[in-house]
């Protein structure tokens, strides 16, 4: 396991991370817009208070509200998951580890169900934080038409779009490193030209061609058939493209030059 996806992990872990702030970042707007929302019904909420609602009807109220838009979200996340999926296998280079097994499956979708409930408490607590103490009374004359927004919700709001704006700069800081060190591995000298030049991975049956002779044949027959391809300048065959991760190693034998039954085969990597 660790030869074949042992070097991909950590780039899973560093997408993973992202995606954990971009949910963060998401939380604090709709928990602000949940702040807003809470501001603008302070009355309504208070007066409920003052007529005998309990804060476990008020906080069951915003919970309610905040859980049905996290599972709403959680919902459409794994329609876009699915799709992206089935998109991402289909156009992904073959040099990623097992790609064809990515799928959305059971721990999908517990990990899902469970973020969405976590993310629903997280942006649904923020108004009953907001409104857990207090006098009645002061609260009906700061809600009342015409009071301005006290300075606790302007404080929260301001808290909850400063960490908005902390963690999408670190994720744009991130994108950007990252996209300069790509162009810096770009921009490395190989030591070969890989310009002009085309490759296709063939595999004939093997029951057409049991025999090494027979197979033989086939590639010769091949390249001189490629090779008579207007503006092919030269045509050849290999086992392994080089640097595709793949290594092979035997032993050799050359044409026209027959060796000794004692001794050793030349071999090559």
């Amino acid at each position: 396991k660790e030869m074949v996806v042992g070097d991909i992990r950590r780039a899973l872990w560093v997408v993973l991370g992202t995606v954990g702030l971009v949910l963060l970042i998401a939380c604090a707007n709709v928990a602000n817009l949940f702040l807003v929302r809470a501001e603008s019904r302070r009355r309504e909420v208070t007066l409920r208070a003052a007529l005998g609602a309990r804060r476990v009807d008020l906080a069951r109220f915003f919970l309610t509200e905040s859980m049905l838009l996290s599972c709403g979200g959680g919902i459409v996340g794994l329609g876009a998951a699915l799709a992206a999926v089935r998109g991402f296998s289909s156009a992904t280079p073959v040099s990623i580890p097992r790609v064809n097994a990515i799928t959305v499956d059971t721990t999908v979708l517990l990990f899902t169900l469970s973020t969405s409930l976590i993310a629903g408490l997280l942006f649904g607590c923020v108004p009953l934080l907001r409104s857990r103490s207090g006098d009645i009374a002061m609260r009906l004359r700061e809600g009342s038409r015409g009071a301005t927004t006290g300075s606790r919700a302007l404080g929260m709001r301001n808290v909850l779009v400063v960490a908005q704006v902390a963690l999408a700069l670190v994720l744009l800081v991130g994108s950007g490193l990252m996209i300069r060190s790509f162009r810096a591995l770009r921009s490395v000298d190989p030591g070969f030209k890989s310009a002009d030049v085309l490759t296709v991975r063939l595999a004939p049956p093997g029951a057409e061609y049991p025999h090494a002779e027979q197979r033989a044949v086939f590639w010769e027959a091949i390249l001189e058939r490629v090779a008579t391809i207007p503006r092919v300048v030269s045509v050849s065959a290999t086992s392994h493209l080089p640097l595709s991760g793949r290594i092979s190693s035997g032993d050799i034998s050359i044409e026209d030059h027959p060796r000794q039954d004692d001794a050793l085969p030349p071999l090559a990597d």
